[in-house]
């Protein structure tokens, strides 16, 4: 495993729900969910909240926005997600599809970067994010899909996060994850229970770079953005 000093750069996880808190090899960026009550508020370090497709309530909205909005509020909230459009769970798409743009525009109002789920829902999706056309950044996470569907997304100026789906090279994340400019993706940990160092060195491996490079590209970008 390649060493860092303390202080210098770090192993970015840019989105795990996994209680590995920042530390002097890798900072950790903790998701929150609406099912998780004000966990966010006592996460020593960045996160991210959002309204979870899965969790939506048609009968509990009013509580649920007001959960989202106080967390927005939060200096250690970060980035709003993860938010989007799952047609395999959740409540009916067209609702999923409603929330999921007002997200969106509350993600304009605190400026805040969007980690986007996605299922089966790829053209949804984009349509939503061309009828809101925010201007904040979007990253669709633990992205295992092929590159011709990366590519509409890419053209619109989002980000694509990989994860323990490229250790498997049967499946498409790999060979997607060669395709994508490297200042065009983030790495993540997710549920997995994998080390971010692993999907590190995977991710150099594939995308014929340097560990260290990678490791500076995306830490000098979480800067750029104030995740750190």
């Amino acid at each position: 495993m390649l060493l860092l000093r303390a202080n210098a750069m770090k192993y970015i996880d840019f989105h795990t729900h996994a209680a590995r808190s920042s530390d002097a090899q890798c900072l950790s960026i903790r998701s929150f969910h609406q099912g998780e009550g004000a966990a966010w508020a006592d996460w020593p370090g960045p996160c991210s909240v959002g309204l979870h497709p899965w969790l939506l309530d048609p009968e509990r909205m009013a509580g649920q926005w007001t959960w989202l909005e106080r967390a927005l509020e939060a200096t250690q909230v970060r980035m709003l997600g993860e938010a989007g459009l799952d047609r395999m769970r959740g409540p009916e798409l067209a609702f999923q599809q409603s929330c999921f743009e007002r997200q969106l525009e509350m993600a304009v109002q605190y400026q805040k970067p969007v980690v986007i789920h996605c299922v089966r829902a790829f053209s949804e999706l984009r349509q939503s994010i061309l009828r809101v056309h925010p201007n904040v950044e979007l990253i669709l996470h633990g992205f295992n899909k092929s590159s011709v569907l990366a590519a509409p997304f890419l053209e619109i100026g989002a980000h694509l996060s990989f994860g323990a789906a490229i250790l498997r090279r049967d499946q498409p994340a790999a060979s997607t994850l060669k395709s994508v400019p490297l200042d065009r993706i983030w790495l993540e940990t997710d549920d997995s229970g994998l080390a971010i160092e692993a999907i590190y060195a995977c991710a150099a491996e594939i995308k014929g770079v340097p560990e260290e490079e990678l490791i500076h590209r995306l830490y000098e970008r979480a800067k750029k953005w104030g995740l750190l």
